[in-house]
């Protein structure tokens, strides 16, 4: 499981004494937390449809910021999408800048209804099957989009438990805008608990920039989360049945002189049934 424990900074140097972990109702004993450098896996998924129009060139810079801040090792898939059966792969994984740069270049606006957890529901099993000889690889998805999910095929349900069974980890930017063009002033309450509740489902983070100028500092908390990550490890006291879903709670330790630091960290995980 990977957390980031955070106050207004991310936190490192922390140990398993400084976590407590308790699962389905019954406190864990930690025996691995390590911060070391890993490999990622990233999907950018973004929202080419018509409601994103007027903020397109903002998407695409930020998406540009993104491949930026990737390392030489780092894994990218680039996956645009409309409605349901417009969602395409414009660059497969790779490493090379250059190529993912110019799949951005190519997007474009196009007609149609929205469907935002179509996307994540396939961007998300893209990114989670990927393989990878390492067993220490970090997977995570950026998804940028305005939240406005008009006729998407699969429902919240059955999004959220695809992602309770595979370790891919969702940050969602937000490009809502209103009748005047403001970034993120009056957003959709549905479009921001569709997100929310998207992102907090994998320990991850929803971000609203309230203009251009936020981008860059936006992207950089992105990649802060995901370097100021933990890795937490321990084996469950309850055997895990097939067709289950096990809450999880991390917390800093009573003890940990970290007392004022929070964790941001998937609240469960299980098993998806076929």
């Amino acid at each position: 499981m990977f957390v980031c424990a955070s106050s207004r900074s991310i936190r490192t140097g922390l140990t398993s004494e400084d976590f407590r972990v308790v699962e389905d109702g019954a406190p864990q004993t930690v025996s691995i937390v390590s911060n070391g450098e890993s490999s990622s896996f990233y999907g950018l998924a973004v929202d080419t449809s018509g409601s994103v129009r007027p903020v397109i060139n903002l998407v695409v810079a930020a998406s540009k910021q993104i491949v930026e801040r990737l390392r030489p090792e780092d894994q990218t898939i680039l996956i645009r999408f409309v409605s349901s059966d417009k969602i395409e792969i414009f660059q497969e994984f790779t490493s090379n800048k250059r190529l993912l740069n110019g799949g951005i270049d190519t997007l474009y606006i196009e007609a149609g209804q929205s469907a935002v957890l179509d996307a994540v529901y396939l961007a998300a099993q893209r990114v989670g099957s990927y393989k990878f000889p390492s067993r220490n690889v970090r997977r995570v998805l950026v998804l940028l989009t305005d939240g406005d999910d008009r006729a998407s095929y699969y429902t919240l349900q059955q999004v959220s438990a695809l992602l309770r069974s595979i370790d891919v980890q969702i940050f969602a930017i937000s490009f809502s805008t209103d009748d005047s063009g403001k970034l993120n002033q009056k957003q959709s309450p549905r479009s921001v608990d569709l997100l929310k509740t998207l992102t907090s489902e994998t320990g991850g983070v929803t971000f609203f920039p309230k203009s251009p100028a936020d981008l860059t500092t936006t992207v950089n908390a992105v990649f802060d989360f995901v370097s100021g990550e933990y890795t937490i490890e321990y084996k469950p006291t309850k055997p895990l049945a097939p067709d289950t879903y096990r809450p999880v709670a991390v917390t800093i330790a009573p003890k940990s002189p970290l007392g004022n630091s929070i964790v941001i960290a998937r609240p469960g995980y299980g098993v998806l049934l076929k």
